[in-house]
């Protein structure tokens, strides 16, 4: 009763707010206003607010904040929204709201890149995150007293620093491509080794110099050009002035920066139902998705946290048309989930409607195209981790190499790096980047700087779900390099399928299933570079974190070694320099060894599930 006699105060509230904020328009069947709420340090935080018309029912709070702008300049702006990402949730009748982050566009304040929540400040975007919630359920009319969080990207990460110190009405959180540790392995660096590409495309769409364009849309020969990270600060590009990038390329380490910035620093638990939304060629937030469900699975004693993992891009769980190419993924992946997972799931925790239940982890199995429940992820049980050794004739064999001092090389020129995707490479979050992990990675397969094993055609389906693990026995001619280890499921020759009528030619298709890069100074310690002893046998360890597939019959299983993937990780110079102070006399090629002998046996290990017609060893039963 008392929430009744709030609601009707809160008329004269939402009659205040119409008259002295500015009214955006209508929006699919809602109306939209906007307003300033003020934080407790008194700064304000431009807020719009979609409320349904025709409704008499109290409902919940849909709440996103963004570094990105709420555009109000765009009056079609909320009408695409609504009718694109939130469509199916605006379908079921929500109160939306949608925050300009502090520092950022009509919002007051300083804006700071992932605000480190250990800064002395005694507000921080966790803070910020409780103070908007609160104003919310107090002064927006016909609130049912719950608010679900919900985004994508930076948008997740600010979600999720609600879960740090949730209010009371917090009653669902929708984690999606969630950024935990931007040196580790998400947006700006992997296990050492620096994105350029997407570094660089951030750090000037945060200085919003959007007119920047790579001639010819060429981003790879462009990069090539300028040689070194120095020569990007020259006065033609950033000219020293962009302390996004000047900040990337100055911790070179994993230091304070990092570690200030690393989500799973602080978010030890939650309280609040979590559902974690992870996508296979997420190729910028996998890792921190991964991590931030591990992160709260530690201390879910209330089962409140929950993994879903489908093929989908950074992303790509809002596209409705699942736009992979030549890939077959039985059907619109993103569909089932917007309207089979995330709406019934909101439903059930904010209006209390419906019996919906949700395994641990929702996982889809690509090859298999088909949903699967398990009880943890990765999985326990079922799960027999199988060795697949690189062998003398690029063979990937279960069986461990029997003869001595075997290996295979390859030159790695700075000149000449391998490029992560086919043709013109464009600038990252241009046209074109956005699904190149589903390209044919086959077409890399004729450089001689690229090393491939493969192995039989399998005479039986191969299941693997969860984590992978590439032990890697190396040596190189320089103080430093990168070795980059690829996962592939090889089709088999003349092989043809057909999607929605349309036929495409899939012959010895290369489809790609997991992957990393590992900077071989930080394979001891991020925090603590150590030169490669040249022209010696080192083993490395390179997780590819997980994966649910299932290999078909007639199909390989492949990987790919090389030591450049351009202009994804910039160029390392092959020694043991600090790289932002390397001039282009200090690239210099260099010979790699991979081993496969039986003193230093390489190998990929996979996640193998066992089935009633398995035992997992995969030799014919």
């Amino acid at each position: 009763m008392a929430l009744k006699q709030d609601m009707r105060i809160n008329l004269l509230i939402l009659t205040f707010l119409l008259t002295s904020s500015k009214i955006l328009g209508q929006i699919t069947g809602y109306k939209t206003i906007d307003t300033l709420i003020t934080m407790r340090d008194g700064i304000q935080l431009y807020t719009e607010i979609y409320i349904p018309e025709n409704t008499t029912e109290d409902l919940p709070i849909i709440f996103t904040r963004t570094p990105y702008g709420v555009r109000t300049t765009n009056t079609n702006y909320g009408d695409y929204r609504l009718n694109g990402a939130y469509k199916t949730l605006a379908k079921e009748k929500y109160i939306f709201a949608f925050q300009d982050m502090r520092g950022k566009y009509k919002s007051e304040g300083e804006y700071s890149l992932l605000r480190p929540i250990n800064n002395g400040a005694k507000t921080n975007e966790s803070t910020d995150a409780f103070d908007t919630i609160d104003w919310l359920i107090k002064n927006i009319p016909n609130n049912n007293g719950n608010v679900g969080m919900t985004g994508n990207s930076y948008n997740s990460w600010l979600a999720a620093m609600a879960l740090i110190n949730p209010h009371h009405a917090l009653a669902a959180v929708n984690l999606q491509g969630t950024p935990s540790d931007l040196y580790k392995g998400d947006d700006f660096y992997h296990n050492g080794a620096f994105r350029l590409s997407p570094s660089f495309g951030y750090a000037v769409v945060e200085k919003e110099q959007n007119g920047f364009k790579f001639p010819n849309n060429d981003a790879y020969n462009w990069f090539l050009k300028k040689g070194t990270l120095r020569n990007i600060n020259d006065k033609e590009t950033l000219n020293n002035k962009n302390q996004y990038w000047n900040d990337f390329i100055s911790h070179l380490d994993y230091d304070e920066f990092w570690e200030d910035r690393t989500l799973t620093n602080f978010l030890k638990n939650t309280t609040v139902p979590t559902l974690n939304v992870v996508g296979w060629w997420d190729d910028q937030d996998f890792y921190g998705s991964l991590k931030v469900y591990e992160q709260l699975e530690k201390h879910d004693s209330l089962n409140l946290n929950k993994l879903v993992a489908g093929p989908w891009y950074h992303a790509g769980w809002e596209d409705p048309d699942d736009y992979y190419k030549k890939i077959d993924l039985g059907g619109s992946v993103s569909t089932y989930y917007l309207e089979e997972i995330q709406a019934p799931w909101f439903k059930y925790h904010l209006k209390n409607e419906g019996n919906f239940t949700l395994p641990e982890a929702k996982i889809y199995k690509t090859g298999k195209n088909q949903w699967e429940d398990f009880t943890s992820w990765p999985p326990k049980e079922n799960l027999k981790p199988t060795k697949w050794y690189l062998k003398k004739d690029f063979r990937l064999s279960l069986d461990k190499p029997t003869v001595s001092d075997s290996y295979s090389s390859y030159i790695s020129d700075p000149k000449s790096p391998v490029p992560y995707m086919e043709g013109t490479v464009p600038g990252f979050w241009q046209g074109g980047s956005l699904g190149w992990k589903a390209d044919d990675q086959s077409v890399f397969i004729n450089r001689e700087d690229v090393l491939t094993w493969v192995s039989a055609p399998l005479e039986e389906n191969v299941e693997i779900s969860g984590n992978i693990q590439m032990r890697l026995f190396a040596a190189t001619s320089g103080t430093d390099c990168d070795w980059i280890v690829k996962l592939i499921d090889v089709f088999p020759t003349d092989y043809n399928q057909e999607i929605e009528n349309t036929k495409y030619d899939m012959d010895n298709f290369q489809m790609l299933l997991a992957d990393e890069v590992l900077r071989a100074k930080f394979r001891n310690n991020l925090r603590e570079p150590e030169p490669v002893p040249s022209n010696q046998i080192v083993e490395y360890k390179i997780d590819l974190l997980s994966k649910s597939h299932s290999f078909k019959k007639g199909h390989r299983i492949m990987i790919h070694i090389q030591s450049s993937w351009f202009p994804l990780i910039d160029m390392n110079p092959q020694q043991f320099i600090e790289i932002n102070k390397a001039t282009q006399r200090d690239y210099k090629v260099a010979t790699q060894k991979i081993y496969h002998s039986k003193e230093n046996s390489s190998y990929i290990e996979l996640p193998i599930i066992k089935t009633p017609h398995n035992n997992g060893s995969y030799e014919k039963p």
